[in-house]
């Protein structure tokens, strides 16, 4: 009897531990599935004149500040697809941000939760800091530069990852996104009513300004004085109007630049044979073109207003260089002890 109980029992235990066995069984096979993952594959630096592949423009890098261009080349594994991406270090943030407004287009639009990323069917571009980042599909390189005749129908190809690997790119290529620093050094934001979103220009010299505004007089708008313009599209009524927000130095440069383009393009000259509005306010000068009315072009200029788009230059520190500074800074501070001292002396002569 109590051998039967014994077999009865370790049936029993048998029977208890079977769902934990297949469990486990189960656990083992998971581990072995192996998820897609990209890799930094390569990374090699690029000349400048490598960039027409691409197709951008060596003369608009050199005008924001380019130092450095690399190749990288990142690989989905176990898919075995890569794609390319160039990674260029610019002036500084700004100018980072321009080559990132240049060089997006209508087909692409902003990925969610990444800002300064957008993702196009073919070619994805970011800005991080000092970094502008352009990644393209497989094929795109040097298609560009070849004719119609010479393209392939099937180059480039269009992206095909799922969300998932798309967001992990994004992620491995610039990281989560960029910091509150860098949203902070960017420029201003134009005024949000009527922007077209995806329309701004940001743009800092003559090369880049022919790119967007080929039938504009470029030369016009000063960018040997320290000009940096901003393009954008608004909707005004049923139409839409085309604004260039021009920022100089200083206020009378700004007029300087007011009255020449005033008396080339006829501004606020209703008989003109392309009638241009614009006005000058602070250091800034202001143009809407391309509106099918004036009250249109009117319309969209009051919305840019010193208030809410112009800001205040800082005090100017004099012509003392910083180490000069500190010391002056230092014997204030010195002297300031010493009337504390006195006054505190004085006091306890007179209580006491």
């Amino acid at each position: 009897m109590i051998g039967i109980a014994a077999k009865r029992l370790a049936l029993g235990f048998a029977f208890m531990a079977l769902p934990a066995l297949v469990w486990a069984d189960q656990s083992n096979v998971v581990q072995l599935t192996t998820s897609s993952k990209w890799h930094l594959a390569s990374s090699q630096k690029l000349p400048v004149g490598a960039l027409k592949n691409w197709g951008e423009d060596a003369a608009i890098a050199s005008e924001y500040g380019v130092s450095s261009i690399a190749l990288r080349t990142y690989t989905l594994y176990p898919e075995d697809e890569s794609v390319k991406a160039l990674v260029e270090t610019a002036a500084d943030a700004s100018s980072a941000y321009g080559l990132f407004t240049l060089y997006r287009d209508a087909s692409m639009t902003p990925w969610k939760d990444l800002p300064l990323t957008e993702v196009g069917p073919r070619s994805i571009v970011m800005a991080r800091g000092r970094t502008f980042i352009h990644i393209v599909s497989p094929g795109t390189e040097n298609s560009f530069t070849k004719s119609p005749q010479e393209a392939s129908p099937q180059a480039p190809s269009e992206f095909h990852f799922t969300l998932r690997q798309l967001q992990t790119l994004l992620e491995l290529a610039g990281g989560p996104g960029p910091t509150p620093d860098q949203l902070h050094a960017l420029p201003s934001a134009l005024p949000q009513a009527g922007l077209i979103q995806g329309s701004e220009k940001y743009l800092l010299g003559v090369q880049s300004a022919q790119r967007v505004l080929p039938a504009f007089r470029s030369e016009l708008i000063g960018f040997s004085q320290g000009a940096e313009a901003r393009l954008a599209t608004y909707r005004s009524g049923e139409g839409r109007v085309q604004v260039l927000a021009v920022t100089y130095p200083t206020q009378q440069i700004a007029h300087q630049r007011d009255l020449a383009m005033g008396k080339l393009l006829q501004i606020n000259n209703p008989q003109a044979a392309a009638p241009v509005c614009g006005k000058q306010t602070g250091s800034f000068v202001i143009l809407a073109m391309d509106a099918d009315s004036a009250k249109s072009a009117a319309n969209v200029l009051d919305r840019f207003r010193a208030t809410g788009y112009v800001t205040w230059n800082q005090r100017y520190p004099g012509h003392d260089t910083l180490v000069v500074q500190v010391v002056k800074l230092v014997i204030a501070n010195l002297i300031f002890s010493f009337i504390l001292a006195g006054f505190g002396l004085f006091g306890g002569i007179l209580f006491f």
